[in-house]
C-alpha cells in the first residue's frame, strides 16, 4: 500500500469515525416511560421506538470501535494486514469498508 493510499483511507476513516458520532449524538433514547399510563398505545410506540434507538445506537458504537482501531492500526504500522491470516486485505475491500480487519478469504470462512 502506498503512502497515498494510507493517507486517503485515514482521511476516509477520520471522516466516518465524525459521521458515527455525529449519528450518536443524535439518537434520542431519553423516554418517559410510565409517565401516561393511562395511553397504552403511546407507551407502546415509545417503548418501540427506544428498543429500535438503543439497537441503532449498539450496531453505530461497534462501528466507532472498529474505525478507532483502524485508525491505531494506521499509526502503528500493522493496516491493511489480516488479523487472522496476517496477509493483506485487498485494497478494494479496504476502499469498501476501510475498517476492515480480515481479507476477503478470511471474511468468507467466517461466514
Amino acid at each position: 500500500m502506498t503512502n497515498e493510499q494510507l493517507t486517503q483511507f485515514k482521511k476516509n476513516l477520520e471522516e466516518e469515525r465524525e459521521g458515527v458520532l455525529e449519528r450518536l449524538r443524535n439518537i434520542d433514547t431519553s423516554k418517559d416511560f410510565g409517565s401516561d399510563i393511562d395511553a397504552f398505545d403511546e407507551e407502546t410506540d415509545e417503548t418501540e421506538e427506544f428498543g429500535n434507538a438503543e439497537g441503532i445506537k449498539l450496531v453505530l458504537e461497534e462501528k466507532l470501535r472498529s474505525v478507532d482501531r483502524a485508525l491505531e492500526k494506521i499509526e502503528d504500522g500493522s493496516y491493511g494486514v489480516c488479523e487472522k491470516c496476517k496477509k493483506e486485505v485487498e485494497i478494494e475491500l479496504l476502499r469498501i469498508a476501510p475498517e476492515s480487519h480480515f481479507c476477503k478469504s478470511c471474511k468468507q470462512s467466517a461466514e
